[in-house]
């Protein structure tokens, strides 16, 4: 199987970014543009910056479930979201962790960080890892956005993947991130 040879510093030159749409929660735009002299057309959708947080102690994780209008069923995932434009992502994952558990993260480490897609999504999404948290004393669930929450062994969360009861990718990506990197290389 031979390899393509990609130039070396491919160059991208933008004639024009015209929004097509945008609202509180995303931003459409059309980019014209040449990639090492060819004409190309892109349509980008912006959604901002995303976090999430995994909330680990003994050998489980955080989940929190929460109802998802594209697969009419609830959906366990991490405890995440939008980053506000006035923080970091990592304090944005830990509010968001809060905000859905009563659970204050502390300590947190990037666990990962990557994008959803490279020509017509913009969506670059940091996850943190941490062992270290505090109770909330007084929480009581926004059952608008998440039902319940739990702590999930580990290994059931890796099943839940292969039994379709979590679907969200970011959820899986954090999932098998971490025990890929933090479990089994410590790192």
């Amino acid at each position: 199987m031979s390899r393509i040879k990609h130039k070396k510093g491919s160059q991208l030159e933008v004639s024009s970014e015209k929004s097509i749409f945008e609202n509180q929660y995303l931003k459409l735009s059309q980019v014209d543009a040449k990639v090492n002299g060819i004409a190309k057309q892109f349509f980008v959708t912006n959604y901002g910056t995303r976090c999430a947080m995994i909330l680990h102690r003994n050998d489980s994780i955080l989940l929190v479930n929460q109802f998802r209008h594209l697969i009419k069923r609830s959906s366990w995932e991490i405890p995440g979201g939008r980053v506000e434009d006035s923080e970091s992502p990592e304090s944005g994952a830990i509010r968001e962790c809060l905000e859905e558990t009563g659970i204050l993260a502390q300590n947190a480490k990037l666990l990962i960080n990557y994008e959803q897609g490279l020509d017509s999504l913009h969506n670059p999404t940091y996850v943190y890892q941490s062992n270290t948290f505090q109770l909330s004393k007084k929480f009581e669930p926004n059952i608008s956005e998440v039902e319940k929450y739990d702590w999930i062994k580990i290994s059931d969360s890796i099943e839940m993947i292969k039994t379709k009861e979590i679907l969200d990718s970011l959820t899986i990506i954090s999932i098998l991130s971490f025990n890929l990197f933090y479990l089994r290389n410590g790192i």
